[in-house]
């Protein structure tokens, strides 16, 4: 065994000096705050000694064995053995050498990333067998030779937090993990963090959409063998994350093969699925393939659509009606060459997620004659529209562009309409190398595409409707290579480098034609007019235009022939992001004891934006968006960053282990953050009419350039601009990657039963998120929602957490009871106010809480969380599985004091929150709602007094603190129950989720936005009935229900200051598996 001594000496000496320097200059130099995450492979060192005199045994034959493969090595003339790239799995040793009985060792279980030092194995030359076994799993609580933070969940594990094999809940496997919590959108956030620096993989390679970097698999699963949850920065592998990364490893081929055919049926509603597995691999374990199918329909409500809301609440009533998830995975590997030390795997996934509906909105076949129609688009009149046009059908016919689906008379929808489309299809080849005992190469190429379609064309939103796909595909390399220098003394070297090709393909027909609701300014081109609908009508009998100074473009098209106004929306026109990387880690084991892990990254991002084909000013050639050419300088659109990573352990003694870590990292921008550019579609015949404009008073440009506008050059580019100038923002260009640094420190115990503990104190401060500051908004002057914003974008988001993970976890057993316990504590501070628009992924922003520098607890998140899965397994084969989901509460109240929306004496100020005025709270509400009409305080009319000093004649009279997010909604208790029978390759089971049938688990408040303040407490009649008291709310709503003409009961909202809008009551599944 080499002593500190000697290793010291060791590193001072060849090429371990020269890697190991290097690693320390790249840390030294880290003053700048970055890909790949998550490790599938790790490393088993040890050697074999003789039993009697303590001498290494040269030449002895080791191998290590598991179902999905089995490795071979020989001793050196030390006595000592490496496996470098080893499949994580739980392995069984075994020792030949010649005049020494057969060793073998069970229960070694390899970590991604991390390597596994089995110590000193001694062989006797006594005539007997010897054979050990350790029994720490996997997915136990107490891992020791741990230097980085992160928790593995196997495959039983996965069943006792899931309920049952073959799920598809990725979430629910998730929360057994101490860190990973669910956010308010249903989420997984990893300690606080933000949707976006949260990194996920598939057996190694990226699976983040490259737009808003959501989860590949929208939070489902199949075919799982383990996952692989890092915390924190990671090792210097791993970059492009904030808060941590999940891992999913698929299933692997073994030998005896396995397989088992599921089929499941639930209630209430429609639930069904069918699911088929098998992997199958040869003896000799150098082919091995795995193959899964998985289908699942959902009728997320249930009875017919006469079925009033009430019971189930309004979010589910007009939310989808149902879905269907499809899966299909395969995975291939082949191995070949010496000792099978070469590796070729080809690994496929393609999964879809159709839903369909909204349930409220739509009429299925007649059987509801009092459901919602669908609004004509044609009566639907852009605010503001002149006569003739305004109310006029046949006009705006004639004008108006209409959706694929969408119908152009006032009638019942023919169908339910796909409204999500989610298609995800990723690649791999991987190519592994064990050169030899000391060398190992790792090479992934990978394609991942991930495109998310919505559609709303035949909702309650119809009138004004959208048609969406979101997402793009990455593509990209990344090589490994692992050597070495001593047992002691692990160097790796990493490169990777992406294309990524985000994609927002958006139409949004009716955005243009608001802004174009204005008197025609004449027929003849250059007099200085701005475009308008009736441009696009054509004369009538006798050359007559049927709107005075009308029918511009009908001088230009042979008669009846005039297009139709062009579509407005996004298109980021085919941009490419780049991205690349370098990573040294040094892992260093000094008296078995002690380990370091030392690294640093470098890395890199090249934003290319996609040409703009209504952008032809000669001095925009590089900025497709015209933006300020200060938003285009190298540290927006091509940064480098250095990040160190530094991780220790010290295992005190068999039973106890000690480890610190911290790392700084990088998250680059997704698509969402860098900008997003305008589009125009069916445009290319109106590039060949003259503009409007004139040299003199030009109208093209973003009008954020100091160059100022230009002339259009025709009138395709005079309607792109003016979309631009009104709807679009924030444009490309100006914001930098956010950095985090993260501090962790592990205790770990093991209990003489095998019951693992972990401790972890964590902190964690992001900043440079992201942030975006409302520049303006228009609201439905009816319902008050939010129809448009207008926001730009900065880099002065913070979020700074900290808190404690608890992990408790049992030995796992084929008889008797096992489980796991895992908690969260975790205090979240942030620079977006609780209860804002996109909170945990694109925080919206009033330019008041920016300027003040407002920090407040954060919305998205429950400050405690707990999880608790048990199983108890009898030798006949039952087994019982309860699962309980505990967490404290969000936040959800407004606040008695926000910043202000506009400047106050040429400044922001924190002042009183009231229904008028600057103390009206840009918070949205129930449906999008915001202003005063989620007020909780209320001036009186007639003497309201100041801004700093209101007079308030009536409060809600729920509870508030001084800032938004103070007060917590009630706890929450979820209970799951499984119950299945297995007799031989026959398994029954009936599983019960929400087992108390709380309908209101998960529900966070949503402020009232019909309400009607009489006193303190107090609700009058008017309180979602009738024509609201509040500023922001003149006008009635049909039976103030909602968006839609449904059923009088079918979302009954109740004269409550705020509103509950119930889940799903409990759901029996009953399933039957069949082993192959």
């Amino acid at each position: 065994m080499m002593h500190s001594r000697s290793l010291l000496s060791g590193l001072l000496r060849g090429r371990s000096f020269f890697a190991f320097a290097l690693t320390l200059v790249f840390v030294a130099v880290s003053v700048l705050p970055s890909f790949a995450a998550g490790g599938q492979k790790g490393n088993v060192n040890g050697q074999i000694v003789d039993a009697t005199t303590g001498a290494p045994v040269a030449n002895a034959r080791i191998t290590i064995a598991a179902p999905s493969g089995r490795q071979e090595a020989t001793t050196d003339s030390k006595g000592r053995f490496s496996f470098l790239g080893v499949v994580v799995d739980t392995y069984t040793l075994s020792v030949e050498a010649q005049g020494y009985t057969p060793f073998s060792q069970s229960g070694l279980t390899v970590i991604g990333d991390q390597n596994l030092e089995v110590g000193q194995l001694k062989v006797s030359k006594q005539l007997r067998t010897i054979a050990r076994t350790t029994t720490r799993s996997i997915a136990s609580a107490f891992q020791p030779n741990q230097t980085v933070d992160s928790v593995t969940v196997n495959s039983g594990r996965i069943t006792q937090t899931t309920g049952k094999a073959e799920s598809t809940n990725e979430n629910a496997l998730l929360l057994a993990v101490p860190g990973a919590t669910l956010d308010v959108n249903n989420n997984i956030t990893i300690r606080g963090s933000l949707e976006n620096e949260v990194g996920y993989q598939l057996d190694g390679i990226p699976f983040t959409e490259p737009f808003f970097s959501t989860n590949g698999s929208s939070n489902r699963f199949s075919g799982l063998s383990q996952v692989q949850v890092v915390e924190g920065a990671g090792d210097a592998t791993q970059g492009n994350v904030g808060g941590g990364v999940v891992n999913l490893i698929p299933k692997r081929g073994t030998f005896p093969p396995f397989g088992v055919l599921d089929a499941e049926i639930g209630t209430p509603g429609q639930y069904s699925q069918g699911a088929l597995e098998y992997g199958i691999a040869s003896q000799s374990g150098n082919i091995s393939n795995y193959i899964s199918y998985l289908q699942t329909n959902r009728r997320i409500l249930y009875g017919l659509a006469t079925t009033g809301a009430a019971p189930y609440g309004s979010n589910n009533f007009y939310n989808n009606s149902r879905d269907v998830n499809t899966d299909l995975i395969d995975n291939l590997v082949l191995k070949f060459g010496k000792n099978l030390g070469q590796s070729f795997q080809v690994l496929y996934e393609n999964r879809r997620l159709t839903a369909f509906g909204p349930y409220g909105g739509v009429s299925y076949g007649g059987t509801n004659p009092t459901a919602y129609f669908q609004t004509d688009p044609y009566q639907y009149a852009p605010i503001g529209l002149t006569d003739p046009l305004n109310g006029s059908a046949g006009l705006l016919a004639s004008i108006l562009p209409t959706l694929n689906g969408q119908a152009s008379v006032n009638q019942p929808p023919p169908h339910e309409q796909p409204q999500i489309d989610d298609q995800t299809q990723a690649l791999k080849f991987e190519y592994d190398n064990q050169i030899n005992a000391s060398n190992f190469l790792d090479l992934k190429l990978y394609n991942f595409n991930f495109a998310k379609g919505s559609t709303d064309t035949i909702g309650q939103a119809a009138q004004d409707p959208s048609v969406a796909t979101v997402g793009g595909r990455r593509s990209g390399l990344i090589a490994d290579f692992i050597h070495q220098f001593t047992p002691n003394y692990t160097f790796t070297f990493r490169v990777e480098g992406e294309n990524q090709h985000p994609m927002w393909d958006g139409f949004n027909p009716y955005n243009l034609a608001q802004l174009m609701e204005g008197t025609p300014g004449g027929l003849t081109p250059g007099n200085g007019a701005t475009p308008s609908l009736a441009d696009f009508l054509s004369p009538g009998p006798g050359g007559v235009c049927p709107v005075a100074g009308g029918c511009y473009l009908s001088q230009f098209f042979p008669a009846g022939q005039v297009p139709k106004l062009p579509i407005s929306g996004i298109n980021y026109n085919q941009a490419l992001f780049q991205t690349f990387g370098i990573a040294i880690r040094n892992q260093i084991n000094i008296r078995d004891r002690l380990r370091l892990d030392l690294g640093a990254r470098y890395d890199g991002a090249i934003y290319r934006f996609g040409p703009n084909p209504f952008n032809t000013n000669p001095l925009d050639l590089n900025n497709p968006s015209d933006v300020p050419p200060a938003a285009l300088a190298n540290k927006y659109i091509n940064p480098r960053t250095v990040d160190p990573r530094a991780a220790v352990s010290y295992q005190m003694g068999r039973n106890d282990s000690l480890r610190f870590g911290y790392g700084r990292s990088t998250t680059f921008l997704n698509a969402q953050t860098a900008g997003t550019p305008a589009g125009l579609y069916n445009a290319e015949r109106l590039q060949h009419v003259p503009a409007l404009d004139t040299a003199a008073a030009p109208a093209c440009g973003s009008g954020t350039n100091p160059a100022g506008l230009f002339k259009c050059a025709n009138y395709a580019q005079q309607l792109y601009w003016l979309y631009d100038q009104n709807f679009d923002a924030p444009d490309l260009g100006g914001a930098t990657a956010q950095e985090a640094s993260n501090y962790d420190i592990t205790y770990q115990h093991q209990f003489p039963n095998g019951v693992g503990l972990r401790v972890t104190p964590f902190y964690k401060l992001s900043t440079g998120l992201p942030s975006f500051a409302l520049l303006s908004e228009t609201t439905d002057p009816v319902t008050g929602a939010i129809l448009t914003e207008v926001f730009t974008a900065n880099n002065n988001g913070i979020n700074r957490t900290s808190g404690v993970e608890f992990g408790l976890t049992t030995p796992e057993r084929a008889v008797g009871f096992d489980g796991f316990f895992s908690a969260t504590y975790q205090n979240v501070l942030t620079s977006a106010p609780p209860l804002i628009n996109g909170e945990a992924n694109l925080p919206i922003i009033s330019s008041g809480s920016l300027a003040l520098g407002d920090v407040y607890r954060a919305g998205y998140v429950s400050p405690f969380v707990a999880r608790l899965g048990v199983e108890y397994k009898t030798k006949f084969g039952l087994r019982i599985n309860p699962i309980l989901q505990y967490d404290r509460g969000f936040p959800f109240n407004v606040g008695n004091t926000i910043a202000s929306r506009s400047a106050i004496f040429g400044n922001f100020q924190n002042v009183p929150q009231v229904n008028v005025g600057p103390g009206r709270t840009t918070i949205p509400g129930f449906n999008g709602a915001t202003g005063g009409a989620l007020a909780t305080n209320y001036v009186d009319p007639a003497l309201p007094g100041s801004v700093f000093n209101p007079n308030i004649a009536a409060t809600r009279g729920t509870p508030e603190s001084s800032a938004a997010g103070g007060i917590l909604y009630h706890p929450d208790l979820t209970a799951d129950l499984t119950v299945e029978y297995k007799k031989g390759r026959n398994t029954f089971g009936v599983q019960a989720t929400n087992l108390f049938g709380n309908i209101y688990n998960g529900v966070v408040p949503g402020v009232n936005p019909y309400y009607q303040p009489v006193a303190t407490g107090v609700s009058g009649p008017q309180t979602s009935q009738v024509k609201q008291a509040v500023p922001d709310f003149q006008g009635g709503i049909y039976n103030n229900r909602g968006f839609a003409n449904v059923p009088a009961d079918a979302n009954a909202y109740t004269n409550a200051a705020y509103l509950l809008n119930p889940s799903n009551p409990t759901r029996f599944t009953f399933y039957y598996q069949l082993a192959l």
